[in-house]
């Protein structure tokens, strides 16, 4: 990953972080860049730093949970269609979520 990259990666892990989010690296397909990251996710600059520095990754993941206080739910339909459907009908149920599509799958974030 070009220097550039990895440094946009720490300043956007540093916003989230603003914001409460429990963050640590992940690679282009949103794999964890290291295999202890439950452990080792953070909300400190510091360590957020170091773990961009041991572990250089261009996305940025967020512990879902109570430490972030996010919860996700991720459909991941057959048909896409069915999702659109899904949400329009549970929009009343849902009324704080967010509703977000991902490369290839569609997530439900509850904010």
């Amino acid at each position: 990953m070009s220097p550039l990259r990895w440094d946009v990666s720490i300043i956007a892990a540093n916003l989230a972080r603003n914001f409460g989010f429990v963050v640590f690296p992940c690679d282009a397909h949103n794999h964890p860049m290291l295999k202890v990251w439950p452990g080792r996710a953070s909300t400190d600059a510091v360590a957020i730093s170091r773990l961009w520095h041991e572990h250089p990754g261009p996305l940025i993941g967020i512990a879902t949970g109570k430490r972030s206080g996010v919860s996700v739910l991720d459909l991941d339909p057959e048909d896409p269609g069915a999702f659109l459907g899904w949400q329009d009908s549970h929009r009343r149920e849902c009324p704080c979520a967010a509703y977000t599509r991902a490369t290839r799958s569609s997530l439900v974030v509850p904010t």
